[in-house]
């Protein structure tokens, strides 16, 4: 059976497995990060993700907490922040994190994927969560090109000649 594009795309850089999933609600990271945990048999999870602005912010801390539980490093970043200020969603997602799990913001989404990259090690599972396979991000000034989430793994994976 193929894959769809967004949902459970696994890709590997260098021994480091990684996951592109659209997920971007509280049942959908139950879901996503008990797979991920099933899977993980040794190594750091690790995780990019952020969250929509002007939706349901009371969701953000809910979606830091359970990051939490399941996760070694927490990468905040952008996604479709909208006329909401990136850093201001990642400090409301970085409320719900309170057991001290190492946590960074980088609002541009693509460095916060090479940082996840750079960050992991063989055996390690990096999930790229909330945009999937879609080619754009809301931004302030609207609808803007974005490469994908697993084009920019590919770019990544390219330009360090892995």
């Amino acid at each position: 059976v193929d894959s769809i594009d967004g949902r459970l795309n696994r890709m590997e850089i260098n021994g480091i497995d990684i996951l592109v999933d659209y997920a971007h609600t509280p049942d959908g990271f139950e879901k996503i990060f008990a797979y991920a945990q099933a899977i993980q048999k040794e190594g750091k999870i690790i995780v990019v993700f952020g969250s929509a602005g002007k939706r349901d912010k009371e969701k953000r801390p809910v979606l830091g907490e359970i990051a939490s539980r399941y996760c070694d490093l927490i990468i905040l970043t952008e996604e479709d922040n909208r006329d909401e200020k990136v850093i201001d969603i990642n400090a409301e997602i970085k409320a719900g994190i309170t057991n001290g799990v190492q946590t960074l913001s980088i609002p541009d989404r693509y460095e916060a994927i090479e940082k996840a990259v750079d960050s992991a090690s063989i055996n390690d599972l990096i999930l790229i969560l909330g945009k999937g396979a879609e080619t754009f991000l809301d931004r302030e000034h609207g609808s803007e090109p974005w490469i994908s989430d697993t084009k920019a793994v590919e770019l990544i994976k390219k330009n360090r000649n892995y």
